[in-house]
């Protein structure tokens, strides 16, 4: 690993040394391409189950090593066990929402900056989701089970949007995409609410409407679709809360 190969190129290649890999991608301000240069790297790599400790521990190295070759600034304020690696199943349970669900059905508060919070499983779930949801790059692994993976991330995303939009005359993709930027009551956006902002938006409505027309049968075009109706929202509830996706 040097320097001459991209980071992006580097971080692709550690997945063939871990058991059972199902893909690797890069997120987060890189990926985007909206970045000063220096800012950490933000990898994500699943495989079927957990890794042997001396396997994670010398993939954790080996990240680090690339941060270093490649002038990239090193972040730990979140555990490499919650953002560099996850299990399939953990990935199953975040394009469930779980990292959403309360007794009172779906909510999305904004994230605390409590280390035990952003180390948690909840937290974990919330990550991984923004993970595959936002602007990202696939990186390496199997292409087939990577876009399933995607595409059941897009239709939690889409309910979860559906979700926290208020009213269900103002469903409009513009207005479901702000919901997923902004908290109405706080104001809190990006790392402070779940991970998307400003300038995720044009991605984001284009994320949805494409869910939307995938998920509806209606022969409008998606962005005419809105108000969105409870058969919809019905339908992805019982896709995303009650049937564990498959990748």
């Amino acid at each position: 690993m040097t320097a001459n190969v991209s980071p992006f190129t580097a971080a692709g290649r550690l997945l063939n040394a871990l058991d059972a890999p199902v893909f690797a991608l890069a997120y987060g301000s890189h990926a985007s391409a909206r970045t000063g240069g220096a800012s950490d790297l933000d990898l994500l790599y699943v495989t079927e189950a957990a890794l042997p400790h001396p396997m994670f521990t010398s993939l954790i190295g080996k990240v680090e090593a690339l941060h270093h070759e490649h002038g990239l600034t090193v972040d730990t304020e979140v555990a490499y066990a919650v953002k560099l690696h996850a299990t399939r199943a953990e990935m199953i349970d975040a394009l469930g929402l779980s990292g959403f669900r309360t007794a009172d059905g779906l909510a999305a508060p904004p994230v605390p900056t409590d280390p035990v919070y952003l180390n948690s499983p909840v937290f974990k779930a919330r990550l991984l989701l923004n993970a595959v949801s936002s602007p990202h790059v696939f990186l390496a692994g199997d292409p087939v089970r990577y876009r399933a993976c995607r595409t059941a991330a897009e239709r939690a995303l889409l309910l979860l949007a559906i979700t926290l939009t208020p009213s269900t005359d103002e469903r409009a993709v513009e207005s479901l995409a702000a919901a997923l930027v902004t908290d109405p009551l706080t104001g809190s956006s990006g790392e402070d609410f779940l991970g998307y902002t400003t300038p995720d938006i044009p991605w984001l409505c284009h994320l949805l409407s494409l869910t939307i027309a995938a998920s509806n049968t209606d022969t409008r075009p998606p962005k005419e679709l809105a108000p969105l109706g409870v058969d919809l929202k019905r339908q992805l509830t019982a896709s995303v809360l009650n049937r564990p996706a498959k990748f």
